[in-house]
């Protein structure tokens, strides 16, 4: 099971097809990959970019959350 890192140059080829330069064929034919295994990818690749943006908006919650909690404690002083 092939992996967007694994395929060489996929970062720069993909964010050229973000910015509509260029087609999911196009963008298949320069990896030397299938269309499907194309799709395959990008879906792999935009679930883990959620995932670890998920990941820093719960992180800075927490510390913002621990920071109001700190000044709600050292108020009442």
């Amino acid at each position: 099971k092939k992996c967007w890192k694994s395929v060489h140059g996929f970062l720069d080829v993909y964010a050229r097809y973000k910015a509509r330069e260029l087609s999911k064929s196009t963008l298949a034919a320069e990896l030397q990959i299938s269309r499907p295994t194309l799709d395959k990818l990008i879906k792999g690749y935009e679930q883990g970019q959620n995932q670890s943006v998920h990941f820093d908006l719960s992180y800075h919650i927490t510390i913002r959350t621990q920071l109001v909690f700190i000044y709600l404690v050292y108020r009442t002083f």
